[in-house]
């Protein structure tokens, strides 16, 4: 195991401003997530395209891992409200189906996506 001030999670790859939380996210790698997580607070960490960890997360196809990195950055503090350069939120990069539907149950973005559209409405 690698000491914890070994890890970054400022930008690496400077072309897509993609860190090492946005990487352990896209992977639904719940011990690199926790690593980060336990550092100061970085989910205002956004790439070039202004996604979070938790928009990463929220994009996967078929992990089985995703509804615990979801849940995991959720209770972390990440915030669902953040949108990124095409205006949407993490809940609505959600796939569709099943673990779509889990996903949203299990992490609470379905519910705070319910919450947002009766305020929009209001």
């Amino acid at each position: 195991m690698f000491p914890a001030h070994a890890f970054t999670c400022f930008p690496q790859d400077r072309k897509s401003g993609r860190s090492t939380l946005h990487m352990a996210a896209e992977e639904a790698n719940i011990e690199l997530l926790r690593l980060f997580l336990d550092q100061p607070s970085y989910f205002s960490v956004i790439n070039t395209k202004r996604k979070t960890a938790l928009h990463m997360a929220s994009t996967l196809q078929g992990r089985l891992a995703q509804v615990d990195a979801v849940r995991l950055l959720m209770r972390r503090g990440a915030d669902p409200s953040t949108k990124n350069l095409e205006n949407e939120q993490p809940a609505q990069l959600v796939p569709e189906g099943p673990l779509g539907e889990q996903l949203r149950d299990a992490s609470g973005l379905a519910s705070y996506q319910y919450w947002t559209r009766l305020e929009e409405r209001s």
